[in-house]
């Protein structure tokens, strides 16, 4: 347990005399963090909770084109 509080304290003094490095690995790990909260929160609502509505196998896709005549045709 000694060495494991040797070895934290000597990290710790090192990181603060090279502060750039200290602020890119701070960086690194908050960014890593963010990004795999966002995947696992869109794979979580996308793919494993059933969806919102009472009979989601019922559920259509509805669309409409609006097509303009060519040259020519006749609307």
């Amino acid at each position: 347990m000694d060495s494991l509080r040797r070895d934290l304290v000597y990290a710790w003094r090192s990181l603060r005399r090279a502060k750039g490095l200290a602020a890119t690995c701070v960086l690194s790990i908050a960014l890593g963090l963010g990004a795999s909260t966002v995947l696992f929160s869109v794979f979580d609502a996308a793919l494993l909770r059933p969806p919102p509505f009472r009979e989601p196998d019922r559920l259509a896709f509805l669309t409409m084109m609006h097509r303009t005549p060519r040259e020519g045709e006749q609307a």
